[in-house]
């Protein structure tokens, strides 16, 4: 918002405060090493954030880097695929996460775009058919894991 506010009315402080902002949000939600923003935060405490928290890292962060710096490949080739599979082809996408840590009960929200019309299908975990919980916002409800590899297949 901050940089839309500088493009609509020329104001430095709008410009001055969104690059602010966003070098805390790429120091802070973004992995320079794999090019790819991290999906949660802070989650040793899980109370001071809700299963929908990450969403405004990736969110402000994907924003920031379309008006300040050219998007990400990893991210721009990734967004493509989904909402080219999602909303125009109508094709299943099958989505690879690394999940370093997560406790019994922590939710994997797969799909980072707006689509609503969609299924979670199979799980894999470790490549071994995984027959967990889809919470009513589409969340899969994780056992305890540790470096796991996690497939997810989403029907549109």
């Amino acid at each position: 918002m901050l940089v839309r506010a500088y493009l609509l009315n020329g104001n430095n402080a709008y410009k001055t405060s969104a690059l602010a902002l966003s070098d805390s949000i790429h120091r802070c939600g973004f992995n320079a090493e794999s090019g790819i923003w991290y999906a949660g935060i802070s989650r040793s405490r899980p109370e001071l954030y809700s299963d929908f928290s990450y969403w405004w890292i990736q969110a402000y962060g994907l924003m920031m880097d379309l008006c300040l710096i050219s998007l990400g490949d990893v991210e721009h080739g990734l967004l493509n695929y989904l909402y080219l599979s999602a909303w125009v082809a109508k094709e299943p996408v099958k989505l690879y996460f690394r999940i370093t840590e997560a406790r019994e009960g922590d939710v994997l929200h797969p799909l980072p775009i707006e689509a609503k019309d969609y299924t979670v299908g199979e799980v894999l975990i470790d490549g071994a058919p995984a027959n967990l919980e889809i919470n009513s916002n589409k969340g899969i409800e994780l056992p305890a894991l540790r470096g796991a590899r996690v497939s997810v297949k989403i029907l549109f």
